[in-house]
């Protein structure tokens, strides 16, 4: 979920740039959201893995010297 305000004028000149357009060639008044899109994905998808990489650590890690009933 973002954080800022969209409106559906920021879908255009986004979808545009995306697709490698020139969004300089029209008068547009909706930006390009698209950095700020990544920005927060980018966070949250790091954020997410950071979680999973400490409960490996914590949890799932194999150990020398723990008990191995479960095998």
């Amino acid at each position: 979920m973002l954080s800022e305000v969209g409106v559906a004028m920021d879908i255009f000149p986004t979808f545009l740039k995306a697709a490698g357009g020139d969004i300089t060639e029209y008068e547009l008044d909706g930006l390009d959201i698209m950095p700020e899109i990544t920005a927060q994905l980018t966070a949250a998808a790091q954020s997410w893995r950071n979680k999973i990489e400490e409960r490996w650590k914590n949890y799932w890690l194999p150990r020398h010297g723990r008990s191995t009933d479960w095998w």
